[in-house]
């Protein structure tokens, strides 16, 4: 600090700049406890007048590598019309569409999820409409004919259907003996099969079907015993015509089937059969708008 004072006495020895010389002398004497601050300042002025050099790299520790196959574009052709970006942000409009369009799929989703479930609805439906009840069955005894709308029927069997609800409690069905199908759930899923393919064996026996969450007393023997996993379920069986024709077919079908609640297995009630042949009936779930309300009627 002493050699700095002194260069500043020296620097001002002229004589020309003799009466500054002693104003700046004590100027430097009297703030000498201030000279690192003026340091510090005349460095900082220095370095904010010096050129800025910014150093660049050509690979930067800290850069990915980006596949091109992920970056959004500004633009997109689709089957939507033109998506518009912005740094990778898209506009409002592409915004719309991409929401709409999962509004449609969604749809779609529900659509082919949800046709199981419709179709045991219109069938259970299309039974009611003819008039068919807890304890009536549906029997085709002049076979089908073109007035009844179904899936995949024939004009060669004599169809066995009813659609049952167990909300009320577990269901006893006395099949007859000489038939085959199936019993499913309200999703169109496999219970069981009744007849030649089922446990009976194509001999006949009771059937007992129990809904969901069920916690009374269940038999032991004399039943085959089902847990559904739904309150609805739909009977679609074929009683095989033998060689006494399809009159008698149909009347061993009636003569043996019963269908009645398992609290009222001491005295059940009589079991109604009800002729589908002839009858105008739809059992097929619709394919516009109205799909989606039976879907809502399902749920």
């Amino acid at each position: 600090m002493k050699h700095k004072i002194h260069w500043v006495a020296v620097s001002l020895s002229n004589k020309k700049f003799s009466k500054k010389k002693t104003l700046l002398h004590k100027i430097a004497v009297r703030n000498m406890k201030y000279t690192k601050s003026i340091a510090a300042l005349t460095l900082l002025a220095s370095t904010l007048s010096a050129p800025i050099v910014t150093a660049q790299s050509s690979d930067p520790a800290f850069k990915a590598d980006v596949p091109e196959s992920i970056l959004t574009p500004d633009e997109v052709e689709t089957r939507l019309g033109t998506l518009r970006f912005k740094d990778g942000a898209p506009d409002a409009e592409t915004v719309k569409l991409a929401y709409d369009n999962l509004d449609f799929m969604r749809g779609v989703t529900a659509f082919l999820d949800a046709m199981p479930a419709a179709s045991i609805h219109s069938i259970c439906r299309g039974y009611e409409d003819v008039g068919m009840g807890p304890q009536s069955v549906g029997i085709f005894e002049n076979l089908m004919d073109a007035r009844s709308v179904f899936l995949t029927p024939n004009s060669t069997t004599v169809y066995v259907s009813k659609c049952y609800d167990l909300e009320d409690g577990p269901i006893v069905v006395e099949v007859p003996a000489g038939v085959l199908g199936p019993m499913d759930d309200a999703y169109f899923r496999f219970i069981t099969d009744f007849g030649v393919t089922g446990p009976d064996e194509g001999e006949g026996g009771k059937y007992l079907f129990v809904p969901p969450g069920y916690e009374g007393e269940l038999p032991e023997d004399g039943y085959f015993v089902f847990h559904s996993p739904s309150y609805t379920t739909m009977q679609l069986i074929r009683a095989f015509v033998g060689e006494d024709g399809i009159e008698a077919t149909v009347q061993r079908v009636k003569d043996t089937m019963r269908v009645y609640p398992w609290e009222q297995r001491g005295n059940p009630p009589k079991t109604e059969f009800v002729n589908l042949s002839g009858k105008k009936i739809n059992t097929v779930h619709a394919n516009d708008f109205n799909f989606y309300e039976e879907i809502n009627a399902v749920i």
